[in-house]
């Protein structure tokens, strides 16, 4: 992948700097358009003398000096695009070096969170426990239920042994009967 971005950016480079020398378009002082295969002599702009091929070096040298001044662009955008390139592999070699030791997820507290649910779970088992030990009630069906749902469990027992309002001397004379 990293490969077939390299070509799409160089060939559109190359493409760009291609159609950009066959046509730099109108300047404020252009001569003439260079042609390297034409040869030395004066150009249709030039007449015979002595100061026609001195123009025509002049011409010459100015086109090669902006065919230069072009490639060395071209070589400053190539050099940019791989050091942006380079800098994003390096961020990105840095975010999953960071994430193979690190990860965003929940935190040490959270993890804990099913520790910390058992422990009240048992411990409002045994509170249910010893409460119906001293009122001499049956475990059977309280006991298991708290240490399963906790909380909401040990609410319902609360509300249940509060509603059983008989005093103790009157469950006795009750069951004499």
């Amino acid at each position: 992948m990293r490969y077939l971005m390299w070509t799409l950016v160089l060939a559109g480079m190359l493409l760009t700097a291609a159609a950009w020398a066959d046509n730099p378009g109108p300047g404020p002082k252009q001569g003439p358009q260079f042609n390297p295969g034409a040869g030395p002599g004066p150009g249709p702009a030039q007449g015979p003398g002595p100061g026609g091929q001195g123009m025509d070096d002049m011409q010459r040298r100015k086109m090669e000096m902006e065919l230069k001044a072009r490639e060395d662009e071209i070589r400053h955008r190539q050099e940019m695009s791989r050091m942006e390139q380079e800098k994003l592999r390096s961020e990105t070699e840095w975010r999953q070096r960071r994430n193979d030791g690190h990860h965003d997820g929940p935190g040490p507290a959270i993890l804990l969170l099913p520790l910390y649910i058992l422990v009240v779970n048992i411990l409002l088992t045994v509170w249910v426990c010893k409460d119906m030990h001293e009122q001499k009630i049956g475990r059977a069906l309280w006991v298991p239920l708290v240490l399963l749902a906790g909380m909401p469990a040990a609410i319902l027992y609360a509300i249940a042994r509060i509603a059983d309002t008989r005093p103790k001397g009157e469950e006795s004379q009750a069951k004499a009967k």
